[in-house]
């Protein structure tokens, strides 16, 4: 394999950057320049390319200037958060719901305390309980509320959202209520620049036309479909379609990549070469190939940014970029070198985007692909003559089937380590869903998806036309999706996997790729022994664990327990969940927590009795881990969860006589565990654990 700098320099920028996890270094320029002389020896010692050499210093310093940037008169202080305040800003992105919360990514401008008002400059993102309008990009509003710094959760498995709030330059969240938002306006298209403001109009009416009577006749799940593969937008997304699609392999299709670019690029391409050939007279003075693959750039980059212009995107959208320059000049073009310019693009704008799963899925699958190249792409041998018709059409298809299918298994292993520790699961079935998938998503979903938006701004009748087959071929693949949900062990529940198991499986997997086979052996040798170092403590530990043990979770919506006892059955226990809570505690806390701690069965659920099903989290546990009894503290209320009452035979917990709550013994050591309230004694209006 020969040497790619650009992919050298990638990996020496996110080792840098990586360092800086550890030890940022100052973000000043004058630490930058105070590293030049010390390169600039390197250099000279070892031979090397100047711009490798400066790469992982370069990437040290900008984390470093990320990470921990520069206090200045413009950004919110800390004795502005805690207290109540009100901000005007303007919209980022479009107004969004999450958890039946409003969530807006603001701009803010102005902030106004009981000190008075100043002018800030710093990006936000406000919580508000409610409903918000569809408020779009560059809407300037006014927000009442409480400003907090985020914290993450730290149960074992939990999301990193302050990291996810961190690569995004936001320090602080806003805490309220929609009534107390207000739109002062929308920014002219020219302060929002010309081509902002052409991508944001045609985003709000593409949301528009895809959220009225065209889609009025489909189902939620297939409009959700829609929205996210035509803008991108996920948030009318339900939170079991989506479990849906992680449990069966395909969410890859919602984040808009290389496939999809690819699509919008190919469909323009042969569009404009066919334009081309109208006039043959350009065809004498114009290479019509390199004028149409330049120009389709235009579409193919649109479509990147009405989407949002997420990392996968943007890595497709330079690859490309990288692709149509090297046909331009008539050089050879080098995939491996364009995926190493991208991810250099992408850190050097936004260094901290190496921690996020979506670069990290999005390189590791593309690198995978490009390595084994050479067994996806060989040319097939010509089918043999004399073939009855039947043979002849089971070969061809055999053919069309079998590289996107090993794509999809490549793809799927090389993926498997980072979703194993991003999301503590693992699916085997994804080759099989997306042998349907794709194609409809494809030929069909996209891009007459794109091409019933494009036409309804100058015919909405048509475009709605135009959408029909496109939400057909939704509803399939939603059925599809559900039929292979309901296949037994789809997706296995994991502990998540240290950083140096990720390293040690990703290792022995490049030591497989035909493109290394020189380094085979020493690849894979290395990665055994690493995956064996990161499992041995573990395993250790999980083996001579003293049982029973309790853990209580952190959730602040209300009190969850686990207990392990010594005969090897759990116990999961509410102690309380707020009630008409939008947080769905079962698939944001506990189950990450279980999966963790490689739960699949939970024996004994304690419910409370005065709490629905969402803000228990039970469909979410019903859909990951086996449930064999659920217990309550008292007689069930009409439409709660059928459970038996915590006073029959065989229940985890019992009530002590006079006390307020409920106490789990273990008889044999002589251990107990008390938890106290809110449990009241039953009175005349059947109160219990709310």
């Amino acid at each position: 394999m020969n040497r790619r700098p650009a992919l050298e320099l990638l990996g020496l920028l996110a080792l840098g950057i990586g360092l800086a996890r550890w030890r940022p270094l100052p973000g000043g320029a004058w630490t930058f320049i105070a590293l030049a002389p010390a390169a600039l020896g390197l250099t000279w010692l070892v031979r090397r390319n100047l711009l490798l050499v400066l790469a992982l210093p370069l990437g040290w310093w900008l984390a470093g200037a990320h990470l921990a940037p520069p206090d200045g008169p413009h950004r919110i202080r800390e004795d502005e958060a805690g207290a109540p305040v009100l901000v005007e800003g303007i919209l980022e992105r479009d107004a969004a719901l999450l958890d039946a919360k409003g969530r807006l990514h603001l701009l803010v401008t102005e902030i106004r305390t009981e000190r008075g008002r100043r002018a800030v400059r710093e990006s936000v993102v406000a919580y508000l309980r409610g409903t918000l309008p569809e408020w779009t990009e560059g809407t300037r509003v006014e927000v009442e509320g409480r400003l907090d710094r985020p914290h993450n959760f730290r149960n074992p498995g939990a999301w990193d959202f302050e990291g996810y709030l961190e690569r995004g330059g936001v320090r602080y969240v806003l805490m309220g209520a929609a009534s107390d938002a207000r739109a002062l306006g929308v920014l002219p298209d020219e302060s929002l620049g010309w081509t902002r403001g052409l991508i944001v109009g045609l985003r709000a009416r593409a949301k528009a036309f895809l959220a009225g009577p065209a889609t009025a006749s489909f189902s939620p799940e297939v409009v959700g479909i829609l929205r996210a593969l035509v803008v991108g937008d996920r948030t009318a997304f339900s939170d079991r379609l989506y479990e849906q699609f992680q449990a069966t392999g395909v969410a890859h299709v919602l984040a808009i990549s290389g496939m999809h670019l690819g699509i919008v690029g190919y469909l323009a391409y042969r569009f404009i070469k066919a334009l081309l050939k109208i006039w043959p007279p350009l065809l004498l003075r114009l290479n019509a190939r390199k004028w149409a693959m330049a120009a389709a750039l235009a579409p193919t980059f649109g479509y990147a940014a009405l989407t949002g212009a997420g990392v996968s995107t943007v890595r497709a959208a330079v690859m490309a970029a990288v692709f149509v320059v090297a046909l331009l000049l008539d050089r050879e073009n080098d995939p491996l070198s364009a995926l190493g310019i991208a991810g250099v693009a992408i850190l050097v704008a936004r260094p901290l985007d190496v921690f996020s799963t979506s670069f990290q899925l999005s390189f590791a699958a593309v690198l995978a692909i490009l390595l084994w190249s050479p067994v996806l792409f060989e040319s097939p041998r010509p089918i043999p003559l004399g073939l009855r018709p039947w043979e002849n059409f089971a070969l061809r298809a055999g053919r069309w089937i079998r590289e996107p299918f090993l794509i999809s298994v490549i793809t799927d292993v090389a993926t498997a380590p980072l979703i194993a520790a991003h999301f503590q699961r693992l699916t085997w079935i994804g080759p099989l869903t997306n042998l349907l998938v794709i194609p409809l998503v494809g030929f069909v979903i996209l891009p007459l998806g794109l091409l019933a938006s494009l036409i309804a701004l100058l015919s909405a009748g048509l475009g709605a036309a135009i959408l029909l087959p496109a939400g057909w071929a939704s509803g399939l693949v939603v059925r599809w999706i559900a039929l292979l949900d309901a296949v037994p062990a789809r997706s296995l529940s994991l502990p998540a996997p240290s950083a140096l198991g990720v390293v040690g499986a990703y290792l022995a997997l490049l030591g497989l790729a035909p493109a290394l086979r020189p380094w085979r052996r020493p690849l894979v040798a290395l990665g055994a022994v690493l995956g064996a170092i990161a499992v041995a403590p573990p395993l250790a530990a999980w083996a001579h664990a003293e049982r029973p043990r309790v853990a209580f979770l952190e959730f602040d919506r209300g009190e969850i327990a686990w207990i392990d006892t010594d005969d090897g059955r759990g116990i999961l226990v509410y102690g309380g969940v707020r009630r008409g809570s939008a947080f769905d505690a079962g698939r944001r806390v506990i189950a990450p927590f279980l999966a963790d701690r490689a739960v699949r069965t939970i024996d004994d659920v304690v419910l409370p009795l005065r709490a629905d099903r969402l803000a228990l989290g039970m469909d979410a546990l019903e859909e990951r881990f086996s449930i064999r009894r659920r217990w309550c503290p008292g007689p069930a209320p009409e439409g709660a969860l059928p459970c038996a009452g915590i006073d029959d035979p065989g229940a985890p917990l019992e009530r002590i006589e006079g006390a307020d709550g409920l106490l789990w013994r273990d008889r044999e050591r002589g251990a107990a565990v008390w938890f106290a309230g809110p449990i009241r004694k039953r009175g005349p209006r059947g109160s219990g654990l709310v």
